[in-house]
């Protein structure tokens, strides 16, 4: 088997393909067809989402474990087109930069199925210390 170039020699690494399809349609729970379609250019998506300004399914660790239970998305926002939406290289430099020297997923899902800040614990300690929520932001 060939090697890659940046493999570390006496190490086996395990192959893992990402579907690279885009502009795929799925069928939503009420039978509507979605198409993914990217978060940038997309005429139907003039300003793509940068922040809260759109209605999300709840990131928090109890939302998390009531859509795990009934199934995924399943409070529903109406969120499909964001929920299923992606990033090209040239939409994020530095972390197709980053994607090509590192990996940067672990098979695609969080470390902790809750908010943000666990997970970014998680990221720069391999634990949450505990947490399971954000803070609450002081005013």
């Amino acid at each position: 088997m060939a090697r890659h170039r940046r493999a570390v020699p006496g190490r086996r690494a395990r192959r893992f393909h990402v579907d690279g399809r885009v502009d795929v349609s799925y069928l939503n729970l009420e039978g509507h067809e979605v198409t993914a379609t990217p978060l940038v250019g997309n005429p139907q998506f003039p300003n793509p989402w940068r922040g809260c300004g759109h209605p999300v399914p709840g990131h928090g660790w109890f939302a998390g474990r009531e859509q795990l239970t009934k199934g995924f998305l399943a409070p529903r926002t109406g969120n499909d087109e964001y929920a299923i939406g992606y990033y090209r290289r040239e939409d994020l430099p530095f972390y197709a930069k980053l994607a090509d020297r590192f990996t940067i997923c672990d098979h695609h899902f969080a470390s902790l199925m809750g908010p943000t800040f666990p997970n970014r614990q998680y990221l720069h300690s391999a634990q949450s210390g505990g947490e399971r929520d954000d803070p609450i932001p002081i005013r």
